[in-house]
């Protein structure tokens, strides 16, 4: 027995399968067995594939020679990347995701390993690491984002174009592109930001995109339920609960936020409610398809804007307790990704959005004393798809 060089492979093991006799080849490689004709015998060795010999009328009369070859196995392409994000959460995206183009100014937050209050959702928590933005807390409980890049207002993330899973979720990405609705800090895998030159495919907004990606459903269980429950300064009391799982072809999730709170100031209390559902299917290997629907609703008692003197004797003091604010939001998605070749990528983001703000209040300024007569009411109705 010996290698490809020729080089003679010592205590091979060689065993006839048809009388079951075995031995090993000696330190020159060399080995006699008992055998007959059509006799099936077979050859191993550690790191060499296996050889089989059928015996002919040759072989009993002749001296032969095995030659055994190192084994060799076929790897699928994998790509190895450095975990660069492991104890470090803010990165870069890579030039090409999908089918967006991303080179340039980006970022992406992974929200894994990301330290914080995710519950209550601290914006000034979240994006503390992203160079360039600035960070506008509203109302201390993450209900409504406010950031903005170069400089920009962040008033309700209007300069950004805000989206989740890749389809727009702001009252009108073009019209009125104000953020009323910002997904659970607990439900998500990434936030990603790009800007610059990249963020043109998605529309003239100056700031650039800002994405929220959903965790995706488990793909290795059909049953996994998270809770994840917390108590806070003020009446803060957020409770957060998701069920997902995998079987066969499809996958789903639904998760539910509620959370409520007295407010830091008087006349501050919130209370508001998150809900998505996720089903997804694979048609086949390389073409799946989701449908999400999103559903968010919360009430928010508005503390009113205070003078300089006013903020200066206390500025949890307010003036304001018949100002409301009210949003319902309902978004419903369909997804459809088809890996064409390694290659090509084809992707469908179908979405139409229906959704409601009203505000309610003595609106004059705030050097006026509320005169306690009939309130001004103002009502918004969005409807827009893509």
């Amino acid at each position: 027995v010996v290698d490809e060089s020729n080089e003679s492979i010592p205590h091979v093991f060689i065993k006839n399968t048809t009388n079951n006799y075995q031995v090993l080849s000696d330190l020159n490689g060399a080995f006699k067995i008992k055998a007959a004709l059509k006799d099936v015998i077979i050859f191993r060795f550690s790191n060499y594939a296996i050889d089989t010999l059928i015996v002919t009328e040759k072989n009993l009369t002749t001296p032969i020679k095995i030659k055994l070859f190192v084994e060799t196995k076929e790897l699928e392409a994998a790509s190895i990347v450095r975990k660069r994000l492991e104890n470090f959460d803010i990165g870069n995206l890579p030039p090409i995701k999908g089918v967006q183009i991303t080179t340039g100014t980006n970022a992406v937050i992974e929200m894994q390993n990301l330290s914080g209050a995710k519950s209550s959702g601290n914006p000034r928590e979240m994006f503390a690491k992203i160079p360039g933005l600035n960070i506008w807390e509203s109302d201390g409980a993450g209900i409504q984002i406010g950031i903005g890049g170069r400089g920009l207002s962040p008033n309700r993330a209007a300069n950004f174009n805000t989206r989740q899973n890749g389809y727009d979720i702001s009252a009108d990405a073009l019209g009125y592109p104000e953020s009323y609705y910002t997904p659970p800090f607990e439900a998500l895998k990434s936030i990603e930001i790009t800007r610059g030159s990249a963020s043109l495919q998605f529309g003239t907004q100056f700031g650039g995109l800002l994405n929220f990606v959903i965790k995706d459903a488990p793909y290795d269980t059909p049953l996994e339920v998270t809770t994840r429950n917390t108590v806070g300064a003020y009446g803060y009391m957020g409770s957060f609960n998701r069920i997902g799982g995998s079987t066969n072809k499809l996958s789903y999730q639904v998760y539910h936020q509620y959370k409520k709170g007295n407010g830091y100031r008087e006349n501050s209390a919130f209370d508001q409610q998150q809900l998505f559902a996720q089903l997804g299917y694979f048609l086949k290997d390389n073409i799946q398809v989701r449908l999400e629907y999103t559903h968010m609703d919360y009430l928010t008692q508005q503390a009113g804007g205070l003078t300089d003197l006013q903020f200066n004797e206390d500025p949890r003091q307010s003036i304001r307790n018949r100002n409301h604010f009210g949003v319902k939001w309902n978004m419903l998605a369909l997804h459809l990704d088809y890996d064409i070749s390694k290659s090509s990528t084809f992707n469908i983001r179908a979405f139409g959005m229906k959704s409601t703000r009203e505000s309610l209040g003595f609106l004059g300024k705030i050097t006026q004393a509320d005169p306690m007569t009939e309130r001004t009411m103002i009502q918004g109705l969005f409807e827009n798809g893509g």
